[in-house]
């Protein structure tokens, strides 16, 4: 999505670099940490982790989705393995996943039994042990990663989770403990429902898995309002152009017009008639701009449009339901 950052006369011999996201190497930031000679990690692992699929699509684009998603997940592996098997340093990690259980299905052997039975992986550390729920845990693990606007509830999740899995992580690994909770840290407000989750409070974090039009599922009352609005919006155009398409639909061709069009497209696949047309050839150049700029220029000025009306309504209204005063 992002041209890369040129950088040049970093090296001689005329090199020049194309520097991208470091995760397509590194992916957590710990290989250059390695080649400089840390010897004390402390690793918050934010990133949404790559869940199993009990349907996997097989589409071309999903199937390379999924592909890179099982590749950086790879990358991701290696270099935590790397780094906590090694067992030379302290390590301090906390993730997304810490105490959530996974459930271990044995697949099916020639006798259409199981192979094995299947079992419930219990983490070394359960989440209730450092005070979040383990239903809060798992949807705090699949809240979207991507550059988009969180509500109060969300965020604030997000930073107390990280804030209470440390103090056991920090005091297994280093024998510290973080400081205590201060009365300006506002997502502290929130321990409550982590500790014991509301319906309401885990359908917020539910929601926040969604990318596009969340707000619809956390208020009846806006769905309602938005369909309404998008209803008489087309009624009111149908009625204006129902006049010109049923104008259109009695319009009628002459004999002529079909005649014309049909020999036209005869004489294009006759090899030496298709020579009138070269001069379709110069039209060329100036349809290539004019594609370049419906594709690079038209659509994105008119797909803006539809982003600041999201970014100023709905965007807006999802912020204000995720506010923490709505839960009290």
């Amino acid at each position: 999505i992002f041209p890369p950052l040129s950088v040049s006369g970093l090296y001689d011999q005329r090199i020049r670099v194309q520097l991208v996201d470091g995760g397509v190497h590194d992916n957590q930031g710990i290989q250059g940490l390695l080649d400089e000679k840390c010897n004390a990690f402390v690793v918050s692992d934010a990133s949404g982790q790559m869940l199993d699929e009990t349907d996997p699509a097989t589409g071309l684009l999903q199937v390379l989705l999924r592909s890179n998603d099982i590749l950086m997940d790879r990358v991701r592996e290696e270099e935590l393995f790397s780094l906590l098997g090694g067992g030379q340093q302290p390590v301090g990690f906390m993730h997304l996943r810490k105490g959530v259980s996974a459930q271990a299905i044995g697949w099916i052997d020639q006798n259409g039994n199981p192979a094995a039975r299947q079992t419930e992986r219990i983490p070394a550390m359960a989440s209730q042990e450092f005070g979040v729920d383990p239903s809060v845990q798992e949807l705090l693990s699949k809240i979207r990663t991507d550059l988009d606007s969180f509500t109060d509830i969300e965020g604030h999740s997000l930073m107390l989770d990280g804030y209470l899995m440390s103090a056991p992580e920090l005091k297994r690994a280093f024998n510290v403990s973080p400081p205590p909770g201060s009365t300006s840290w506002q997502f502290l407000d929130i321990r409550k429902w982590v500790a014991k989750p509301t319906p309401q409070y885990l359908t917020h974090l539910e929601v926040g898995q969604e990318r596009l039009f969340k707000v619809f599922r956390l208020s009846w009352s806006v769905t309602f309002a938005v369909f309404l609005l998008l209803g008489f919006i087309g009624w009111g155009l149908w009625i204006w152009q129902q006049e010109r398409i049923l104008n259109w639909w009695n319009a009628t061709l002459s004999i002529k017009h079909l005649i014309a069009g049909l020999a036209i497209l005869v004489l294009g696949f006759i090899p030496w008639a298709s020579r009138m047309f070269k001069i379709l050839r110069f039209l060329r150049s100036p349809s290539e701009i004019a594609l370049r700029f419906v594709l690079r220029g038209l659509l994105p000025a008119i797909g803006s449009i539809f982003v600041w009306i999201y970014l100023y309504t709905f965007d807006v209204l999802f912020m204000s339901l995720g506010r923490v005063r709505r839960l009290r």
